[in-house]
């Protein structure tokens, strides 16, 4: 909208235009004048007190300069609206239905329901603590923050933390790395065939990871013929003792327990080579 078309002809505008007219009639006349853009008023957020601006906050006013006082503020769209200057905009336009109307959630739609203008200003708290935390986390941060946790910033204070956290980190990368197997509590049962694992082992015959111990029984067997009975034998009971009979009452269990035993012997009878076997029991 051109200066004459609002003087002459519309009279009536936004405070751009009252501002920029007024600018151009003080130059008119010779005095030194300038238009100014801001803000004026904002909504203060309880939760974490701040100032909440929007863009219909914006506004324009115009400066002139006075001899003897510099710039002086002017604020021409105060004479035709003085509540828009002195209540601002919201209140200003409250009463108008196309005040905001493609807003659901504007102040003005929300700010007279207690429970969701409530949340309304939780979530922009929200928002405002991750941009001041993670957004914004320049390095001016980090040197307030570390001021705040260990007092003036030093270059033994700064290696001293450097290390430590080097040494956390080596730390968790070494707890991952080593296998530190828990131990388990065996049954009497598992410590017999788990002896007799080792006892093969002797004799080159070891039990692979993962092997169940009928395909491990199968392999022993086609490799050492002589130990097949005894071997088939053993294994058929620990199966049947660990998996199929686990119901089973105590009295069945110690007379399994000890036909395992009886087992156990007879395979260790065909390894004459192995001595010094231990004691099952």
């Amino acid at each position: 909208m051109r200066i004459d078309e609002f003087l002459f002809d519309t009279m009536a505008g936004f405070c751009e235009h009252y501002a920029s007219t007024f600018t151009y009639l003080m130059r008119a006349v010779g005095i030194p004048a300038r238009v100014v853009v801001g803000y004026q008023g904002a909504e203060a957020n309880p939760y974490e007190d701040y100032l909440m601006v929007y863009q219909y906050n914006a506004h324009a006013w115009s400066e002139v300069w006075l001899e003897g006082e510099g710039w002086v503020r002017f604020d021409p769209t105060g004479a035709v609206s003085p509540e828009r200057i002195e209540d601002g905009v919201q209140d200003a336009l409250s009463d108008d239905p196309a005040f905001m109307e493609d807003d659901l959630f504007s102040a003005s739609r929300l700010g007279s329901i207690g429970w969701l203008n409530s949340m309304r200003l939780r979530l922009d708290a929200l928002e405002y603590e991750w941009n001041q935390l993670v957004v914004n986390y320049d390095e001016d941060v980090q040197f307030e923050l570390f001021e705040r946790l260990f007092g003036i910033v030093t270059e033994q204070k700064v290696l001293l933390l450097m290390s430590v956290l080097a040494m956390i980190v080596l730390l968790a990368v070494g707890l991952t790395v080593i296998n530190i197997e828990p131990r388990v509590k065996r049954t009497p049962i598992n410590r017999i065939y788990l002896s007799v694992c080792k006892e093969l082992e002797k004799i080159g015959l070891c039990r692979e990871p993962g092997e169940g111990p009928i395909a491990f029984s199968n392999r022993v067997c086609a490799t050492r013929p002589e130990l097949a009975e005894p071997m088939t034998e053993l294994t058929d009971l620990y199966v049947r003792v660990n998996y199929r009979e686990r119901s089973a009452s105590a009295v069945q269990q110690k007379a399994l327990l000890r036909e395992l035993r009886l087992c156990f012997s007879g395979l260790k009878s065909k390894l004459p080579a192995l001595t010094g076997l231990r004691r099952m029991g």
